[in-house]
């Protein structure tokens, strides 16, 4: 995406130009006031652990100090910048300091650039008289521990082309002359905040702005109509807020738009026909809010798409057969919507890496011209119920599969032979809640890049099959639960290899026996235990209990007896019921 990868290097780039040599190096001594307040500055810094400031004294030109450009025939201060932010070798370096910014600061009146950003530590609020320095054209303050709200006096910065304030704690509104003042903004970065208030109409005064990122914010209210006329916006990201309404149409009129992050919002309606404007987009994302209607046809007209996600909305209707059309697409997730019809065969003529359409309403057959999908690493089926499929179609097998979910399609019988041709790419395998039979397959142990494994709710019916994961170095999920399978827990579980890394381990609800093994204390990694309806006898091994990441444990309806171990105080009483011979914390205490 070529958007998406000029947007992370303009700052690189705009630091390299700023800081050449030539332009760094002043022929004129440093201004006397600016001396003194860049002084004042570092006065602010309370802690320099890798002594970034350290060329910062008293008896030097400060047009030399780190960080620092002047104007070559003034000595005016005009560029103020993270000191350190190259190694000798012109590599990024990882910047740290402490303290605030000081109100001196809009002393240097002909500052140009401030970029205090990635300090990781600078605090407290941002100073309002920041809004004086009217010559300012970059303002980098991203990446920082800043709280309060932003200045309404940024208003007055009307030379600013960028302003980056994300990754902060800022709070409160956006100020409304940020939108109807900077007319020469085209960054706009106040991403991973706390702000709060609706987006304005005056934002469609910022006819110059490139990149919009408010991303992760609090945000509600609609996506205002003039937001159409942001001609030269190539980037938006206003994703993880709470915005509400539906899509205006205006939005058709953003043809130089390459990525659009709308995700995890409230947006309700259909998605408008004038999306088909949209011209030049790579990437849609409007998962995770209220969409209903149809998947509109004027979709097609989107001949750039790469990456289409609708998922986890109320969409209906049926999947437009012309969506084959767009041979850039390679990612379509349209899962847990309210889709309906067939899949269609031209999905076939494209160029997919990740399909999902898990959790609609779709029926069958799947059609075979998916086969020709050759580069398909991530294929999800789930929880279509229509789908009733009697068996995988083998040509599955063929294909170069990352994960592979099939979760409620109706799968009957035992697991397919043919399925062995995916160990070595399959690393998320997902056929619960089906009628599999049988044994599990001796060719799982094959697979090299397996991390999460779930069969549950099946039939399969044999000695749970533990042994067969055992030298996976990969595996982080297991859930076996809900079958039939038998045998107990091998005693020495907790010291194979395949289980240094499990974080989910379900094996609840079969008739397996035999005790808890003392060795699962050495899995270390576990943060949810599920072994519940087991008739699992004798106590509970000490040491299981109190493992460091264990959020939920879960041994209830065993015959466990004994007391319960010490254990973390966030593991409650529900997990152990229905044992009879348990007693003591969170239990009734043993007699």
């Amino acid at each position: 995406m070529a958007m998406a990868v000029s947007s992370h290097l303009l700052p690189l780039i705009i630091v390299l130009t700023i800081f050449s040599p030539s332009f760094v190096q002043s022929s004129a001594t440093c201004h006397d006031d600016d001396h003194s307040f860049l002084l004042e500055f570092k006065k602010s810094i309370t802690d320099d652990p890798v002594g970034l400031l350290a060329t910062w004294n008293i008896s030097t030109d400060c047009c030399k100090w780190e960080g620092i450009g002047c104007d070559l025939s003034t000595g005016r201060v005009v560029n103020l910048s993270r000191p350190g932010v190259f190694t000798s070798d012109d590599a990024p370096m990882d910047t740290s300091m402490t303290g605030t910014i000081p109100s001196s600061v809009s002393r240097l009146s002909h500052l140009r650039l401030l970029d205090l950003s990635s300090l990781k530590c600078l605090h407290g609020s941002i100073p309002p008289p920041l809004g004086q320095l009217t010559s300012l054209v970059e303002l980098r303050l991203q990446n920082n521990n800043l709280t309060g709200p932003i200045p309404s006096t940024f208003g007055n910065l009307v030379n600013l082309r960028t302003l980056s304030l994300g990754s902060n704690q800022l709070s409160g509104t956006i100020p409304p002359l940020i939108f109807s003042a900077l007319r020469y903004l085209t960054e706009l970065t106040m991403s991973e905040n706390q702000l709060s208030g609706s987006l304005p109409p005056s934002i469609g005064h910022l006819k110059l702005l490139d990149t919009l990122d408010l991303h992760t914010n609090n945000l509600s209210g609609n996506l205002p109509l003039d937001i159409g006329m942001l001609r030269e916006l190539t980037y938006l990201d206003i994703s993880q807020n709470q915005l509400s309404g539906s899509l205006p149409e205006s939005i058709g009129n953003l043809r130089k738009l390459e990525v659009m992050y709308l995700d995890q919002n409230r947006l309700s309606g259909e998605i408008p026909s004038s999306v088909s404007g949209m011209t030049s987009l790579a990437i849609l994302r409007l998962s995770s809010n209220q969409l209903t209607g149809k998947i509109p046809d004027s979709i097609t007209g989107l001949t750039h798409l790469e990456r289409l996600l609708l998922d986890y909305n109320q969409l209906t209707g049926e999947i437009p057969a012309s969506i084959g059309s767009l041979r850039n697409l390679s990612i379509i997730y349209l899962s847990n919507n309210r889709l309906t019809g067939r899949i269609p065969s031209t999905l076939g003529d494209m160029g997919l890496s990740y399909l999902d359409l898990s959790e609609n309403n779709l029926s069958g057959p799947v059609p075979a011209s998916l086969s020709k999908l050759t580069d398909l690493e991530s294929f999800g089926l789930s929880f279509n119920p229509l789908l009733n499929l009697d068996g995988l179609p083998s040509w599955i097998g063929k294909l170069p599969l990352q994960v592979l979910r099939m979760a409620g399609v109706g799968l009957v019988g035992p697991v397919p032979d043919w399925m062995s041709a995916l160990t070595g790419t399959l690393g998320d395998l997902d056929l619960s809640s089906n009628k599999l039979s049988g044994e599990i397959p001796h060719w799982i142990s094959d697979t090299q890049y397996l991390y999460s494994v779930n069969l549950s709710n099946n039939a399969f019916e044999c000695k749970l099959p533990l042994e067969l994961f055992k030298g996976m170095d990969t595996l982080t999920r297991l859930d076996l639960s809900n079958n039939r399978f038998t045998g107990g827990i091998e005693e020495d579980i907790g010291e194979w290899r395949a289980m240094r890394g499990v974080e989910y381990f379900d094996v609840s609800g079969n008739p397996l026996g035999g005790e808890i093994p003392e060795s699962m204390r050495k899995m270390k990694s576990l943060t949810e235990v599920r072994m519940a309806r087991n008739g699992l006898t004798g106590r509970i091994p000490v040491g299981l209990l109190d493992l460091g990441g264990l959020t939920l444990i879960d041994l209830s309806d065993n015959r466990l007896s004994g007391p319960i171990p010490n254990h973390k105080a966030s593991v409650g009483a529900e997990g152990f019921r229905g044992n009879p011979g348990l007693c003591g914390e969170p239990l009734p205490p043993c007699k």
